[in-house]
Parts: structure tokens; C-alpha cells; sequence
């Protein structure tokens, strides 16, 4: 697919140049000699090819190619000052945090240039061209800056099929929602928090503004963090999601309470429970892809301002344009948050889809059922907290999966990481290696993940059973009634025919 040929070439009925550098979709070119002349021996190769054989070139280089319209074609420009180019770079660069500067290719700048102000002041001097006629015809840059630029789709906002309530009695959650598993938003317990009356953008700096947390791949301080926020333009901003926002502020863990429909049964592992809780903040157009959570866990969300559009799926449905791996153990979604509601949303409405969506505002609580699939759109800039969490109805799933193989398992090498925590390394993967360099898994030998997880489990199983013996008992029964279930259905191949040792 390079970029003289490609099938599925995108257009916009309504040309305009306000792409910085002019650069405009496939679909609207007809003739694509200017671009083969510009772009030279670069013509040939698909375009992700030519950003990887930017990204080998040192920064001062780039630099060079990017300031330098008299020295290169303006297509090649175009490409030098790709802004997703520039972010790889800087959070490539600088994971420990960073001072946003309107742009990625200026904050690259100041971070590299800060002590030599001369240096910077000339390369700050050179100012992108404006055009009145294309530069580039390229549906990978296009895309990128116009899902960073566009406003929402009223379309996507205006339906919800969730069902909202308030005064909902816990028997009546548990028996219509929780084991009935069916999303529902909560509407009446988020007031009640103290955090839901003061923790505002200007309240949180103040308290929390200059301590590290984790957005995405890099640590900034909220402050930093908070400042991004204002001036991006990403097609995917920057995410901030922290485990240990209320071990790093713990007055802050008086500020909302856990609600009662939530009943967690992994608080008996006490400091040995995997991390379940978080603190997510995002900017407009920030927000997750299509996902499950993990090891079989229900999960909550509470708004504490801001606006989150969600899709959901029940888990026998994988959602359109999620794609299963060769073995059905892992999954993706190959486009951005943006594209997928651009390309596939449609199918949302569609007759005899199984979706169901809605919006959740400042103080509402999304109560996402174990095993749905669900990608949330922040339509805000937006703060949330988050739980996972198992409770009788899902426990015996949560134990199942838990027993389970891990991803190592299947692939004889550990994708764990030892400084991270259950279950967020098993998902997410990253080595295990010891002193000397060595993966710890060879072969078929017990990993490292595994033998943290069936501990955990075995702990788990001792303390419910201390703590909550009818749950365990009526676990037990379940468990011995589905292996009898599973060991008739493999073992009956039709009514003539059965085989057995």
C-alpha cells in the first residue's frame, strides 16, 4: 500500500487548506505526478515506512527538515513536521515528565534546547508557510490532524439506551443489573461526596499540582498534566490514569466513599489485592478503545466532571472493527478512538445490534457489568475515579480466570514485569529477566505470573472462606456442577457415540 496505490483512498466533499501544511486526503487528488516528482525515490514506499526513516534521524536533523522549506520539497516538509512524529519523539525522550508548549515540535525544542536560549530563539524564528494550494495528498496525515481538530458528532450524543436511576434499591441492583448482568447508570450518590463539590481543575492544582502521575507511557506533575490539557490538539490526547493518586494524596480518600452496590470481595487480600482502583483525568477526544476488563472483574465508574460517551457490547459480541488474535486470547482495535467512531459508529443504530450506549455526566456512576466490552469517549475534559471489583455474583469467574494459564503460558515466555502488580503486567505484557538477562520462563517451567496468581488465589480462596464461608461453599458447588457440565459435553459426541478412559 504505497502511497501511488492506495483501495481505500478517504475525500472531503468540501475542500479546504487549513491543514497547517496544507496537506489534503487521496481521495481528492486526480492526479498524483506533482506528489511523485516531490517526494522522488520516497514515492514508492508506504508511508509508514517513510515516518520510521524520519524517526532514525537525529533530532538536530529533523529539525533541519522541518525548519528548512528552501532545502527540501514541501512534501518531504510536510512530513518533517508531522506533529505524531514529533509527540513519538518527545515521550520517546522524555518520560519523566515535560512542560507542554502548544505543539509537540515546540515542546521538543524547549526540552532540548532550554539551556541554550540563543539556539532556541533562532529555531523558534522559523515560522511554518501558509499555502493556498495542496502540498501533500495523504490520508495519514489528513485523518490525523482533522480527528484532532474536528468538533464531535452531535450524532454520537444524543442517544442512550442505559437505563439511569436514583433511590434504586441495592436488592433491586443486585437482582436487576449485577446478576442480571445489564450496564446502568447511577444518578444520586456522586452528590453526596465531598470531592464532587470541590474538586475542581483549580482546587486539584493547587493540592495535588506538583506531584508525578502517569499519563500514558510518561510522569508528569498534575500541573503539567493539566496544562497539556488546555492547548492540545492530539487525535489521541494524552491519557492520565493513576493507581496510586490516593496513596500519593491520602487526605484526598476522604473525599468519596465507596458506594453500597458495590460490594468487593478481593478487600480480603487486603495490601496484597491487586491495584483496583484509579484516578482518570483526560481532555476532549482522549478516552479508551474497545476493551474488556481484566480477569473476569466488574468495574464502576464515577464522573466527577466533564462528559463520557459510552458503547458497550455484551461479551458474546465483539464489537466492529475489533479484531480477535490467531489464538483468541488477545484483541485490538487497529484505529484510533476518533476513526472508530467515524468508520463504525453507524453500526451502533444499526437493526439487530446488541449495543448499548449512553452519556454520563458530572456525578453519575456507570456500573459496567464482567466480561462487556465498552470504549468511552471523553466529550469534556473529564475526571473520574474508577473501582474494579468482584462481588459474589462474579467471584467464581474471577477464580476460574485467575486459575487460568497466562499469555505466558501459551507463548513459553514470561511477559510479566516484576515491578508491576497483578493483573495490570499480565495484560499489558513487558520481560521478566534475571540478573544475568535471562527470560525466568524456559520452556514450559512455571513463570513468574503464574506463580504470583495462583498465590493470590490460594489466599484469596483461604480468607473467603474464613471470612465468607457460604460464598465459598456455594462456589465450590457451582465450580464441581460446571466441570460436570464440561466434562459431558466434551466427552458426548452424539446420542449413538461416546467416549470415556
Amino acid at each position: 500500500n504505497n502511497m501511488a496505490s492506495d483501495s481505500k483512498r478517504r475525500k472531503v466533499d468540501h475542500p479546504s487548506y487549513d491543514h497547517p501544511h496544507a496537506v489534503m486526503p487521496l481521495g481528492n487528488c486526480n492526479d498524483l505526478s506533482g506528489q511523485a516528482l516531490s517526494l522522488g525515490a520516497f514515492y514508492c514506499l508506504p508511508e509508514v515506512v517513510v515516518f520510521h526513516i524520519l524517526e532514525l534521524l537525529g533530532q538536530q536533523s529533523l529539525f533541519s527538515l522541518a525548519a528548512c522549506l528552501p532545502q527540501v520539497s514541501r512534501a518531504l516538509y510536510a512530513y518533517a513536521n508531522d506533529e505524531n512524529l514529533w509527540r513519538d519523539i518527545t515521550l520517546q525522550r522524555f518520560k519523566d515528565g515535560f512542560s507542554f508548549h502548544g505543539s509537540w515540535k515546540t515542546t521538543c525544542l524547549y526540552q532540548l534546547l532550554h539551556s541554550n536560549p540563543i539556539k532556541l530563539k533562532r529555531w523558534m524564528g522559523c515560522k511554518p508557510t501558509k499555502w493556498s494550494s495542496p502540498t501533500l495528498y495523504s490520508d495519514v496525515l489528513y485523518m490525523k490532524w482533522r480527528n484532532g481538530t474536528l468538533e464531535n458528532n452531535p450524532a454520537w450524543i444524543e442517544t442512550t439506551t442505559v437505563d439511569r436511576r436514583s433511590d434504586l434499591p441495592l436488592q433491586e441492583f443486585i437482582n436487576d443489573y449485577e446478576a442480571s448482568s445489564k450496564p446502568v447508570v447511577i444518578t444520586d450518590v456522586v452528590p453526596t461526596w465531598p470531592a464532587f463539590k470541590k474538586w475542581s481543575k483549580q482546587w486539584l492544582e493547587e493540592r495535588c499540582g506538583d506531584k508525578k502521575l502517569k499519563a500514558g507511557l510518561v510522569n508528569m506533575t498534575l500541573k503539567q498534566y493539566l496544562d497539556y490539557c488546555s492547548t492540545n490538539r492530539d487525535e489521541r490526547p494524552l491519557y492520565l490514569f493513576e493507581k496510586d493518586f490516593f496513596r500519593k494524596f491520602p487526605d484526598c480518600d476522604k473525599d468519596y466513599q465507596k458506594p453500597e452496590y458495590f460490594d468487593d470481595l478481593f478487600a480480603l487480600l487486603g495490601e496484597d489485592r491487586p491495584d483496583h482502583r484509579f484516578l482518570i483525568a483526560g481532555p476532549k477526544r482522549s478516552g479508551s478503545s474497545f476493551h474488556v476488563d481484566p480477569n473476569g472483574t466488574s468495574a464502576w465508574n464515577a464522573v466527577i466532571f466533564g462528559k463520557k460517551k459510552w458503547i458497550l457490547y455484551p461479551p458474546h459480541v465483539i464489537p466492529p472493527g475489533v479484531q480477535a488474535s490467531m489464538d483468541g486470547k488477545n484483541f485490538e482495535t487497529p484505529t484510533s478512538l476518533l476513526d472508530w467512531f467515524h468508520n463504525y459508529y453507524d453500526e451502533v443504530k444499526a437493526p439487530g445490534s446488541q449495543a448499548v450506549e449512553c452519556v454520563t455526566g458530572p456525578g453519575d456512576i456507570m456500573f459496567v457489568p464482567s466480561g462487556w466490552w465498552h470504549c468511552v469517549l471523553n466529550i469534556e475534559d473529564s475526571l473520574a475515579i474508577t473501582h474494579n471489583f468482584v462481588s459474589e455474583r462474579n467471584v467464581a469467574k474471577v477464580i476460574r480466570m485467575f486459575r487460568e494459564p497466562s499469555n505466558c503460558e501459551y507463548i513459553g515466555k514470561c511477559l510479566g514485569d516484576q515491578t508491576a502488580d497483578v493483573p495490570l503486567w499480565v495484560a499489558m505484557g513487558g520481560n521478566v529477566l534475571d540478573e544475568e538477562g535471562n527470560s525466568i520462563a524456559e520452556g514450559n517451567d512455571f513463570c513468574l505470573c503464574s506463580r504470583i496468581k495462583s498465590d493470590l488465589m490460594n489466599k484469596f480462596e483461604k480468607n473467603l472462606g474464613e471470612a465468607r464461608p457460604g460464598i465459598s461453599s456455594r462456589i465450590n458447588k457451582t465450580d464441581s456442577q460446571v466441570k460436570k457440565k464440561l466434562w459431558k459435553s466434551v466427552t458426548t459426541v452424539s446420542e449413538e457415540f461416546s467416549f470415556g478412559f
